[in-house]
Parts: C-alpha cells; structure tokens; sequence
C-alpha cells in the first residue's frame, strides 16, 4: 500500500510538472536545444544566422558560400495555413502547414549594415535553419520518448534537421563534429572583434513579420556567452543541476538527436528519413 502512494504520489508530480513546464514554455519551446540549434546554425555559416558568441571563423568546419548555400536546397513559399490539433487530451498545438520562414518586411532603420538581403533571400536562409524539437514530440515520437520522456530528466539535446543535409555529407560530418563538441564552439568575449555584434534577427509586429540587424552591447554579448555555456553544461562539474528557464534539466544532457526529415519538423504526420545519436565528448 505504501509502494502504491509512492508510485501515485509520483505519477501526480510529473504529470502537474509536465504541465506547469508546458504552460510556461511556450507549448514545450526546450531552450537547451534550442542553444544547441543556434550554435550549429552559426558554425556552419547558414547566411544571416551568425551570432558573436559561437567560433563561426573555426578552420575545421567546411564553409558555404551564400549562393552555395541557396543551392543546397530550393525555397519556394507555402500559403499561410496554421492549423490548430490536439495530439492528446488537455494539449493543444499548431501542424506546421504554414511556412514559418515567411517574412513580410526587410529593413534596417539604423543603418547597421552595407545592404540587406531580399525578403526572399531571408526567407531562404530562415528556412534552412535547424529546429529545436518541441517537449510534445515524446507523445508522438518512440526515440524522443526514449531519451526524453521527461524534461527534468531529460538526457539529450534534440535538433530537426531537414533532410537537404544528406545530399552534402560533408555538410552532415560538420554537423556532427559541432554536436560532438559544441563547447568548443562557443567563443570568450575577448575572442569577439569588432563587427561581430550585428545580428540578424525577425519579429513579429503590427506590420508582420519584420527582419531587420541588431547591434548587441557589451553586457549583452557577455550574457549571451554565459547563457550558452551554461545551457549546454560547459562548466557542469556536478553531473547534475537545479532546474531553471534556462536548463529545466536536472541532467547533463550528454547525448544529441538528431532528427532528418523532410520539413525539418516533428508532428503527427513526420515520417523520419534518418534519426542519429551522438555521444557529447566535451563534458564527462
């Protein structure tokens, strides 16, 4: 009888939990992922996705040029279409059927940069972006479950992938080796120079989607160098944390999944082309 309240008890606690971190990360939004997104995003150099605090100068990756990149996979708009379903009972989400790289104005009204891309040109390279998988695909997905049932012990850090990628393995290796060691890849503010601060970077308003450059300060730049590190456990000696926004893990996520798949997403309708673990080597 006791064994049965303690198994009770802790069902009722990761349910209320699960719910709470639902609720107040936008459906699921897993930030430690999503570090690990922006990083590779960066290194790899996908045009207008460079951010200062990651090495996107590191001589072992490949580069791409810009019209390099546009030819490793076509970009054509979808009609806007947000569709809301349930995947289970109390959840409720968006199917990704419209196109989320779809940008409605280019500017920059301070003048940060020489010139702008195309509103087509920063919708193309939106739309090559790596993804972070959302908390609910543990209800859909067996490998996610796996690994990641449970955010607070959840073991690995969970990237969509769209399957462009295995037409270029060089591209695929780069990805890996980054995931392998992204700790490695995240630079000292000393390392960042002059120039390096602009980002690019879009948000919803009034008029749209709006995709404009930002200049960060100095104490943006340091804080976004502390985030890094610390959602991707580069100075974890504990094996383990409390819980935060930034690192709902207890955990130090050691592994990467890495889900290839045509729309670069993970819903009900996702049918994975190529699913890859991989073992961290920059933490113990």
């Amino acid at each position: 009888m006791f064994l049965l309240l303690i198994l009770i008890a802790t069902f009722s606690f990761r349910a209320i939990t699960d719910k709470i971190y639902m609720k107040t990360t936008y459906s699921g939004y897993d930030r430690q992922s999503a570090e690990l997104m922006k990083l590779i995003n960066s290194v790899i150099g996908i045009p207008y996705c460079q951010k200062p605090q990651y090495r996107n100068d590191s001589t072992d990756i490949t580069r791409l040029s810009k019209k390099e990149w546009f030819a490793a996979a076509s970009y054509a708009r979808i009609p806007r279409n947000r569709v809301i379903i349930s995947e289970a009972p109390g959840i409720t989400h968006y199917r990704e059927t419209e196109d989320m790289s779809e940008i409605d104005l280019v500017e920059d009204p301070k003048n940060l940069v020489k010139s702008m891309p195309s509103i087509n040109e920063a919708e193309h390279a939106q739309s090559l972006e790596l993804s972070p998988i959302f908390y609910y695909a543990r209800l859909i997905n067996p490998i996610y479950r796996q690994l990641c049932g449970y955010f607070l012990t959840c073991s690995s850090l969970n990237i969509a992938v769209k399957d462009y990628v295995l037409q270029n393995p060089k591209l695929l290796a780069d990805i890996v080796k980054i995931a392998e060691r992204p700790c490695d890849y995240i630079r000292t503010i000393d390392e960042i120079k002059p120039g390096d601060e602009i980002v690019y970077y879009s948000n919803y308003e009034s008029r749209g989607k709006v995709f404009r450059p930002l200049k960060l300060d100095q104490e943006s730049l340091k804080l976004s160098i502390k985030r890094a590190r610390e959602r991707l456990d580069c100075d974890n000696k504990n094996g383990y944390t409390l819980p935060s926004t930034y690192h709902p893990s207890i955990n130090i996520r050691k592994l990467v999944l890495l889900m290839i798949n045509n729309n670069g997403v993970v819903n009900i309708d996702t049918k994975d082309r190529l699913n890859i673990i991989i073992e961290r080597k920059d933490i113990k």
